[in-house]
């Protein structure tokens, strides 16, 4: 059922307890309910990360708080979310590397610039607000030794790129590079 008609369908209930869980696809790491009881209806939005719900706000006023919640969805510091993906991505390109003994065959995937030492590379970027670059350079670590990453990291190379204002040429090819975990 689509957001606002799970909203719209448990409002109809008032009077009579009703909970319905949706999201918005432009906020999708939120998880939004709708409470109607015989004193009113309250909306709940919930940011949740890693499994575990990372902040919450309440509301009478959907509009409102989805305003609220949009807001709070940018101010998180994208540097947070930069080092959130730097703690998968890191490790994977760690384990690669000690696969071939630290000396990639030359002309290899791992045999590339600025893979080994990316981390250092991605943060410095950061660190000079160049958030496009450093997303740039992410992805390439990402993308050009074909890591094995995470449904969550994917999650967070996602929003790092929302934040960003644009897709990614290479965001659909680190997609395909998703593995159970």
């Amino acid at each position: 059922m689509p957001p606002m008609a799970a909203h719209l369908a448990c409002r109809s209930l008032l009077g009579q307890p009703c909970q319905v869980g949706y999201q918005f696809s432009d906020l999708p790491m939120w998880e939004f309910s709708t409470i109607a009881n015989e004193s009113g209806v309250t909306y709940t939005v919930r940011a949740v990360r890693d499994g575990g719900i990372s902040g919450e706000m309440k509301g009478e006023d959907l509009d409102d708080l989805l305003n609220r919640a949009r807001g709070w969805a940018h101010s998180i510091d994208i540097g947070q979310l930069f080092r959130h993906a730097l703690e998968a991505v890191e490790p994977l390109m760690a384990d690669a590397l000690r696969a071939v003994g630290h000396k990639p065959a030359p002309g290899s995937a791992l045999d590339q610039e600025g893979l080994a030492d990316g981390g250092a590379i991605v943060r410095m970027y950061v660190e000079h607000g160049e958030h496009g670059l450093a997303f740039d350079h992410l992805l390439y670590m990402v993308v050009e030794p074909s890591l094995p990453i995470t449904a969550g990291t994917f999650e967070t190379l996602q929003e790092v790129s929302g934040r960003l204002g644009s897709g990614h040429r290479h965001l659909a090819q680190a997609r395909s590079l998703v593995v159970e975990s």
